[in-house]
């Protein structure tokens, strides 16, 4: 069966949220929630095909970000320093875009004037993909030491910096050297934007089973890849096991740990949650009005708090 590209991911797919280029404007809400100790933040992050805009963050800290094309390669000039609703202009040719913190700039370097509208190329190409992951690791250096100097922990010591991996267009035919990832991190010490990309990459180009080097967690890895009759998600981490999972889809009980879904282990301690979603549960109007949500909710064996993700795009 021979589909389209844009019926192919005219969806919205569980962890990667995908719309094919039927009408003017896409417009994004990418949503996530950390829980550590009692206490909660939310990373949250808007796209509206020209310009990321940094609708919240971690403690309302700053964030360094950098854009990637297919090929994993930098697209300059990026951004440091963005602050809660400041906008970053995406530069054409961008696939993927690394969002990290917390930033030692006190300022932005590198974002756009308001009310923006600066950026490139997303909806030139055909597909327009956002997507988001977050784990509670990735919030330890915030949460930890919100009453301390914010480059120590309890212990004096530096809580380390988190990073978010989003996709931002689609990889419909395996060309795309990180396929269609979202993924947190966690990494110890006080490392520069571009040593974090130096230090994760490998699991980006890999995936799961890639071995993680000392000093970076895998807070969440998610992955979703197109097949001839719907996508499949992989949930994966580097962890004993996972303890539960709870998926909701355009607003419905979609899928749990062991129902509609199913699980198996991989290289370097690695563990993975499989579902797939046929093309008869996506929502497609070719006319535009398109609309797709999901809400996960998940646990792997280490965490104490689930790790919280709601993803909306609606294309008008």
């Amino acid at each position: 069966m021979k589909l389209s590209n844009g019926i192919k991911w005219a969806l919205g797919l569980a962890s990667v949220l995908v719309i094919g280029a039927f009408a003017c404007k896409a417009t994004m809400s990418l949503e996530a929630a950390a829980n550590i100790a009692g206490q909660t933040g939310t990373a949250k992050i808007s796209y509206d095909g020209r310009d990321v805009k940094a609708d919240e963050l971690p403690g309302d800290s700053r964030a360094d970000v950098r854009f990637f094309d297919a090929k994993g390669k930098e697209l300059p000039p990026g951004a440091n320093g963005v602050g809660e609703n400041q906008r970053v202009a995406v530069p054409p040719g961008a696939s993927y875009c690394e969002v990290s913190g917390a930033s030692s700039s006190t300022s932005c370097t590198g974002c756009t004037p308001p009310p923006g509208g600066g950026g490139g190329t997303m909806l030139e190409g055909g597909e327009v993909l956002a997507v988001i992951a977050v784990d509670v690791g990735a919030a330890d250096a915030w949460t930890c030491a919100q009453s301390q100097d914010p480059d120590t922990d309890s212990t004096g010591q530096s809580p380390g910096k988190w990073v978010y991996v989003y996709t931002l267009k689609a990889d419909l035919d395996g060309s795309s050297v990180w396929g269609n990832v979202s993924g947190s991190f966690t990494v110890q010490g006080t490392p520069s934007a571009d040593e974090i990309h130096g230090l994760i990459e490998e699991i980006l180009l890999r995936g799961h089973g890639a071995p993680v080097p000392a000093g970076v967690e895998v807070d969440t890895f998610v992955r979703i890849l197109p097949e001839p009759l719907g996508a499949r998600l992989r949930i994966a981490d580097e962890t004993q096991s996972f303890s539960s999972m709870l998926m909701q889809w355009n607003g419905s009980p979609y899928a749990d740990l062991g129902v509609n879904s199913s699980s198996y282990s991989a290289a370097n301690g690695w563990q993975v949650i499989e579902v797939f979603i046929p093309i008869a549960d996506f929502q497609v109007n070719p006319f535009g009005g398109t609309s797709n949500s999901m809400d996960l909710e998940w646990k792997s064996f280490e965490d104490s708090f689930p790790n919280l993700m709601h993803q909306a795009v609606t294309y008008l």
